[in-house]
């Protein structure tokens, strides 16, 4: 049933995405399938006026034996492939754009688990082609049936044995590829992690931003070992299977050449009994040519079809796994976040009710019993020691994890049930930004494409983040494509690239922001100018920062101190700093006597 289910999926994806080449394939090939009956009966009826020198009746069987023996099989089959070829490519792209979609909707816990890191692996590798096939297996099983009784209607008059020859011995082949293709899929399964490695670790082997420290380091050497020797066990691997494979193909490919020989003596026995005549000969041997390449054919595409049950299963469980918005679709009435009168969006208030986060495949919680309340338009900064959950807090609030227990409210309405509208006054930049290989423009406006084209938002954007300077350096200015591996692309300082997301973070001005370590790349100069400018920005917005530098906390409203996973202290810089036992002005002081020394 789940192979029929996406068989009739891919059937729907292909007339979906060209109607009338679909419709026009099928057609073609069921123009194919039943060409035998006219092409075998005009052979027949041409033989025989041979040889009974009716020389005024040969010309018709002659002509229509060309033209359904010939030519109309064979334009049917080249428009079949024609045909095919062209729904394929646009059923590659909706594919692509229908896995793309999926991906986009996967919750982040999803993204992350090995297990469906694996299944996007493995369909990602899947040719389309490959998914189609069961489409073409599909089309080929219904048109070779056709082709097929039309060519046992021409075999009723001999010898029955005849066919259960030509059947039986196409069946060792059916079985051979069946097995094989099965294990074949079978260890692709059971070697995908170890490849998704191979092929993670050649690529941190060869790319440019980790030369420097594998060459000071000497250790290329010991990983190339690594990725070597896991290399050599999956090509073992594969060739002990592909050996199998050769050995049970020659074992059917001899037993079907066995029954061929059989069929052209039973035929032989037959004429020389007088039981067929020479017509009917020729057109007998025909047929059994066409019917054995048809039945071999046809096994061949169910042994491939349920081979890629295997594939269909995968694409089955991705685009069954459950969608972030899934719920979301069910309240597209919601209402947009209140906004005041003069039209400006009121900054959201966040709460946490006894939030307890543990990650998946960990003994711990990272998060325990966490409780605190944001007011509208707050400025506060998260502070404690690694590992203490800041970070973790931040990506609850984005919505990236879901709380194991306890409840988050924005504005009194629970994050995960309103998070699709949430996430829309949203801004979010992490630690690890992304860079894009693409122009500083698209690096910028990529965050907020609604509005993409307002230049006058985008260049205010770059003097807040201070990019000015860097961008007036750059070879064609804001156009510069960034990315040292393009021909012509640029690099950027670590700090630089900071700023440009920033910038990115500045473009995208939504009511509530969080910022995880915004400066942790920048030089303490620029980090101050930074933070004075960015909190002055700031008052129409909910901003919660995460930040080891502690003079970021002297300009917070309210200042959350964070250890092994639980809120130890809260309070402004002014409060918090006369505990003279606690976290933060022990952290305070120690920062501070670093930069007296």
């Amino acid at each position: 049933m789940q192979t029929l289910r996406v068989i009739s999926r891919i059937t729907l994806l292909a007339l979906r995405s060209s109607p009338f080449t679909s419709i026009a394939m099928f057609l073609s090939l069921l123009l194919w399938a039943i060409s035998p009956i006219i092409e075998l009966a005009a052979l027949k009826s041409l033989v025989d006026a041979l040889l009974q020198h009716t020389s005024s009746n040969v010309a018709p069987f002659l002509i229509t034996y060309i033209l359904w023996g010939l030519f109309i099989p064979n334009c049917c089959w080249r428009a079949f492939y024609f045909f095919y070829a062209c729904v394929r490519q646009y059923a590659q792209r909706n594919l692509a754009q229908k896995n793309l979609q999926k991906a986009e909707k996967l919750p982040l816990r999803l993204l992350e688990d090995p297990a469906t890191q694996d299944l996007i692996d493995r369909t990602s590798k899947v040719d389309t082609g490959d998914i189609l096939g069961v489409l073409l297996a599909s089309t080929f099983l219904l048109s070779g049936a056709l082709r097929a009784l039309s060519i046992l209607g021409v075999l009723a008059s001999f010898n029955p044995i005849i066919f259960l020859i030509v059947a039986v011995v196409a069946i060792p082949s059916f079985i051979a590829r069946n097995m094989m293709s099965i294990k074949a899929r079978q260890l692709v399964r059971k070697q995908t992690e170890r490849e998704r490695w191979c092929s993670a670790m050649l690529d941190l082997l060869l790319e440019r931003k980790a030369a420097p420290e594998l060459t000071s380091s000497y250790n290329r050497t010991l990983l190339s070992g690594r990725w070597l020797n896991v290399r050599r066990q999956l090509d073992a691997e594969t060739t002990q299977m592909e050996k199998r494979r050769a050995r049970l193909i020659n074992l059917s490919v001899l037993i079907r050449s066995v029954g061929q020989f059989s069929v052209f003596f039973i035929v032989l026995v037959l004429l020389a009994q007088g039981a067929i005549q020479v017509g009917a000969l020729a057109s007998c041997i025909i047929a059994l040519g066409y019917l054995q390449w048809v039945i071999s054919a046809s096994l061949y595409q169910i042994s491939d079809l349920l081979a890629s049950t295997l594939v269909l299963e995968d694409l089955d469980k991705l685009w069954s796994l459950e969608s972030e918005d899934a719920p979301i679709k069910a309240r597209e009435g919601e209402k947009e976040p209140i906004n005041n009168t003069d039209g400006t969006v009121v900054p959201p208030r966040i709460e946490l009710r006894d939030v307890v986060y543990q990650y998946p495949r960990t003994t711990s919680q990272a998060l325990s019993g966490i409780s605190f309340t944001i007011e509208s338009g707050d400025k506060v900064v998260l502070v404690g020691k690694n590992g203490s959950g800041k970070t973790t807090i931040l990506r609850l609030l984005a919505g990236l994890d879901t709380p194991t227990a306890g409840l988050i409210l924005v504005d009194g309405k629970p994050l995960d049930r309103h998070l699709s509208q949430i996430r829309t006054q949203l801004t979010v930049m992490f630690q690890e930004s992304v860079r894009y290989e693409l122009s500083v423009r698209s690096n910028v406006v990529i965050s907020d494409i609604d509005v993409r084209n307002d230049t006058e938002h985008m260049r205010k954007a770059i003097v807040q983040a201070d990019l000015v300077s860097t961008i007036d350096t750059l070879p064609d200015g804001i156009e510069t494509m960034l990315g040292p591996d393009l021909t012509g692309g640029t690099d950027l300082s670590g700090g630089q690239w900071q700023r440009l997301a920033l910038a990115r973070a500045y473009f995208r001005e939504r009511p509530l922001v969080l910022l995880d370590e915004p400066t942790m790349a920048m030089d303490a100069f620029h980090e101050t100018q930074l933070y004075m400018q960015f909190m002055k920005m700031a008052k129409e917005h909910t901003t919660i920062i995460v930040s080891h530098r502690l003079p970021i906390a002297r300009l917070a409203d309210k200042i959350i101190v964070l250890d092994e996973g639980r809120v130890v202290e809260q309070g402004t810089h002014a409060q918090l700093i006369t505990h003279t036992n606690g976290i933060y002005h022990r952290m305070f002081q120690a920062q501070s006597e670093m930069y007296c020394e």
